[in-house]
């Protein structure tokens, strides 16, 4: 980024030095800022990735200079993105812009895929050191679908930018989005013991979409899994389920369910009822 030292810088500025320029200057600049020093941001950073569930990355530098110490899995880089364009949609229209100047020193952005699919591509970033070599995190958006897509360990430049406009291609062709389950809507009605109802609602709580080869959504199996029946008192967003997903080719994918409403635990009477009528049942089902 070419920052003077000493002088002032927005932060506007910095991010797209970041951003855009890939500039150490800059990440380190707010690195000190944020933290104090580089090391100490970077174990704010190791901090966080812990509480974004990134399990494979550790940070010892601000900037990605190679260290044994410094790594990040492509899951983990897949996670990382996805967050950034939910949480900081104000932000990350800077990942698109193709140049910046700063100091009268105008740079370009590395993002080949910016050039190649520009009707599409919007992000995100670049690397490359001499142990693993150029990698890409792209990301795209068609018809309302995002992909967002990992490479490294490619040897040159042009080898980056041809295999990211083929994976990002294929991606777009050959998988499509299936929804899965939808927030708040019904997996299964849980039995409840000695509560004012009979049965309380399972729910996810977020909507859960898929990405599959295409057609091949009718292979994924489920299985749910629950305490039958579940002890009143139940409250409104208690979790009283789990729902596998098995994925041909994936690993399995686990849901937690919620209940959908609060299921007030009978009165005295009421549990006494119910339990003459658990006896008499047993009772007679056993003769």
């Amino acid at each position: 980024m070419f920052l003077n030292s000493g002088s002032s810088v927005k932060l506007s500025d910095l991010l797209r030095g970041i951003i855009v320029q890939s500039g150490n200057d800059a990440c380190i600049t707010a690195a000190e800022n944020i933290a104090g020093s580089e090391q100490d941001f970077a174990e704010l950073a190791n901090q966080r990735a812990q509480e974004l569930g990134l399990t494979n990355t550790h940070m010892a530098n601000a900037t990605g200079w190679p260290n044994p110490e410094h790594y990040m899995s492509p899951r983990d880089l897949a996670t990382l993105a996805a967050r950034i364009i939910r949480e900081f949609p104000e932000y990350y229209g800077i990942y698109s812009e193709k140049e910046f100047t700063y100091n009268g020193i105008k740079q370009g952005n590395r993002n080949p895929l910016l050039f190649s699919m520009p009707d599409i591509a919007d992000g995100m970033k670049t690397g490359h050191t001499s142990t693993s070599g150029y990698g890409l995190v792209g990301s795209a958006k068609k018809n309302g679908r995002r992909i967002i897509m990992v490479i490294n360990g490619l040897k040159t430049q042009r080898e980056r930018s041809e295999e990211a406009k083929k994976l990002m291609l294929w991606g777009f062709r050959d998988f499509d989005n299936y929804s899965i389950l939808k927030k708040d809507v019904a997996v299964v009605n849980v039995p409840v013991w000695l509560g004012g109802a009979k049965k309380v609602s399972a729910v996810p709580a977020e909507n859960v979409v898929l990405t599959l080869p295409k057609g091949r959504q009718k292979n994924v199996k489920a299985r749910v899994v629950y305490e039958s029946p579940v002890s009143a008192p139940v409250k409104k967003g208690q979790k009283i389920a789990e729902l596998t997903l098995e994925i041909p080719e994936r690993d399995d994918m686990k849901i937690d369910l919620f209940a959908k409403s609060d299921v007030r635990r009978l009165g005295y009477f009421g549990r006494l009822k119910e339990l003459i009528k658990y006896f008499l049942f047993q009772s007679f089902s056993r003769g």
